[in-house]
This record gives C-alpha cells, sequence and structure tokens, in this order.
C-alpha cells in the first residue's frame, strides 16, 4: 500500500459520524447515546425541539436522530424548520404506528425506524447514508472523480453511476451560479441553504473531493459572521466544480 493510500485508510478508520440526538425521555436518550457512541459517532444531545434547532444553526451534522413527540414542539415541525436551512439526513424515531410515511415526506424526513433504536437499526441507517460516502474511497483521497467509487455507491451499476454523473453535470452550473448569486447578495440564510442542497445532490455521483469540500464549506457558511469570512472557501469550491466537470468530460463514452 502506498503511504498516500495507507494515510488515508486511517482517515477513514479514525472518522467519527457527526450525529444530533433530539430526544426528550432521559432514558431512551441515555440509550441511544451509549448505543450511537459505541458505534463510533461523535454525538450532541437535545431535549426539546428548541435545543435542537440551536444546534442547527451553529453545526452541520452528517446524520439526525429526531424523535416526534418533543415537549415544547413535535419532531415534524422541528425538521420542517430545519429544512429551510438544512438538507442534512434526518430519520423519526417513533412509536408503532405514530406517524405516516406521507408527513413525513412532506416535510423532509427520510427514513422513519420504530423505537426502541437498537445497535442494528441504527448501524444499518450509519451504513446506508453516512458510511456509505465514507469507505475505502475515501473524502479525503485526492481524487476529483472516482468513477469506481460511484459505482460502488449505486451498488455497481455503471449506467447508473454515468446518469448520476451526467445529472450532475447538467445542473451544478446553475447551482453555482445561484450559490455565486446569494454570496454577492449578502444572502447568508439561501446561501447555506443552496450549499446544503449541493452538497446532498453528489453524495452518489463520485466525487470524493466535492464532497469533502461542501462538507467542510456548509460548517463554516452556518459559523461565518459574513460572506467575507468564506470567500476563499467558495472560490475552492467553484474550482472544484470547474475540475469535476472537466473530468467528467474527459471520461470515455
Amino acid at each position: 500500500m502506498a503511504p498516500q493510500e495507507a494515510r488515508d485508510t486511517q482517515d477513514n478508520a479514525d472518522y467519527r459520524p457527526t450525529v444530533l440526538l433530539v430526544e426528550d425521555n432521559k432514558i431512551s436518550a441515555k440509550a441511544a447515546l451509549m448505543l450511537l457512541n459505541e458505534l463510533g459517532c461523535d454525538v450532541d444531545y437535545a431535549e426539546d425541539g428548541q435545543m435542537a434547532l440551536e444546534f442547527t444553526t451553529e453545526k452541520a451534522y452528517d446524520m439526525i436522530f429526531m424523535d416526534i413527540g418533543l415537549p415544547d414542539m413535535d419532531g415534524l415541525e422541528v425538521t420542517k424548520r430545519i429544512r429551510a436551512y438544512h438538507q442534512m439526513p434526518i430519520v423519526a424515531l417513533t412509536a408503532q404506528g405514530e406517524l405516516s410515511q406521507d408527513s413525513c415526506q412532506d416535510v423532509g424526513i427520510i427514513e422513519i425506524i420504530e423505537k426502541p433504536l437498537d445497535k442494528a437499526k441504527a448501524q444499518k441507517t450509519l451504513d446506508f447514508y453516512v458510511t456509505k460516502t465514507l469507505n475505502s474511497h475515501s473524502v479525503a483521497r485526492p481524487v476529483v472523480l472516482d468513477l469506481e467509487y460511484g459505482i460502488d455507491l449505486v451498488n455497481g451499476d455503471k449506467d447508473a453511476a454515468y446518469e448520476m454523473l451526467a445529472i450532475l453535470a447538467e445542473d451544478v452550473p446553475g447551482d453555482i451560479d445561484q450559490i455565486k448569486s446569494f454570496a454577492q447578495a449578502e444572502d447568508k440564510g439561501q446561501l447555506c441553504f443552496a450549499l446544503h442542497r449541493l452538497r446532498s445532490a453528489v453524495l452518489y455521483c463520485g466525487v470524493p473531493r466535492l464532497q469533502h469540500a461542501l462538507k467542510d464549506l456548509c460548517s463554516k457558511s452556518i459559523k461565518a459572521r459574513s460572506i467575507e469570512e468564506i470567500e476563499g472557501d467558495l472560490q475552492g469550491l467553484y474550482d472544484e466544480v470547474d475540475m469535476v466537470l472537466a473530468a467528467y468530460r474527459a471520461l470515455p463514452r
């Protein structure tokens, strides 16, 4: 194994997914915190909806586990408010029959997990929505476009991987124009939303460096007091997108 590859493998092994657990029941919360920590997650804990909103305005998470029956507002309302500025994966934790799939989809919840949250359920969810994008084709690898990684992300379907890249190549110039427009207008709220939406769009496209750049920029954009603080990072994003498009055009058809 080459030295760079060895470092990348170690980076993957050391990576701790960032998770927000939103749960008002202390016993359920303690059990879930122990479980998620055991699975290697870096977990923040919110005991009500307002705390969850405060956490998510300060930090971008790889995953949110959202209880629905919260004391101040229900989890659907919390999710709806988070969706105004974030596109991170949010999974509902519910009692049997508490929620319909339609009500969850309407506010942007991607999956419903029936309580209790156990190790198998949590691991499966993390594997699908988080770990799958941080496997041996790490975001730390210095690769602009990794076709093998993209094929792996769509279960070995090469045609689907090419289709994902074609959609990205068609849509991303417009996304970048929108991001530039929001940055020029110093509209931080819309800029954060556009960055998170683009981050979600590239997760299954085999572009590890772009994934990494967007993850960092999403976190920085939330914390930044002004657009000026992240101008260098935005330019880095624009340059990375240009390299992705050039690499896509060079792919054999």
